[in-house]
């Protein structure tokens, strides 16, 4: 910690603080026995996937928590968003910008895989999953789902 306040510190008497954005965050989790897996970060767990994220960003939210889940898929595109940028088609994250700049902002992406259950495709339920695109309109992603997890269809198609 000591390490940290001198690094701040230093940009702080540089008179720079105000021209950065600092991001702070890692990669993954690593079980360390919690759930009786040792060493692994291929699971999908809170262990391997509650990481941490700081950011610091001039005029956007002081000492606040948010405990949205977010995607570090999304970065990209919260940056672009945060810098008045556009982000490039290619992208497959969604911003969320407003996590950053506004109290109480809306959730990400994320919460609504979560208030469906979870990523069903990853489970064996891939099926069930599909039905619930349909319902919820959509249907777009079924395609590319049935293609990735051919394994999973049990003589479903993609129409």
């Amino acid at each position: 910690m000591a390490g940290q306040l001198e690094f701040f510190g230093a940009l702080e008497a540089q008179g720079v603080m105000d021209d950065l954005v600092i991001i702070i965050t890692a990669d993954h989790g690593e079980n360390m026995g919690q759930l009786g897996i040792y060493g692994e970060h291929g699971t999908a767990d809170h262990v391997t996937c509650h990481i941490p994220m700081i950011i610091r960003w001039l005029g956007g939210q002081k000492g606040t928590v948010d405990t949205g889940l977010h995607y570090h898929l999304d970065l990209g595109s919260t940056m672009a968003e945060l810098l008045g940028k556009s982000p490039s088609k290619s992208w497959d994250g969604q911003s969320y910008a407003p996590a950053i700049t506004e109290k109480n902002a809306a959730a990400s992406p994320l919460w609504m895989v979560m208030k469906e259950g979870g990523p069903f495709h990853a489970k064996g339920h891939l099926q069930h999953y599909i039905e619930r695109l349909k319902v919820t309109g959509r249907e777009g992603a079924i395609a590319e789902l049935v293609r990735r997890h051919p394994g999973e269809m049990h003589g479903l198609t993609s129409n």
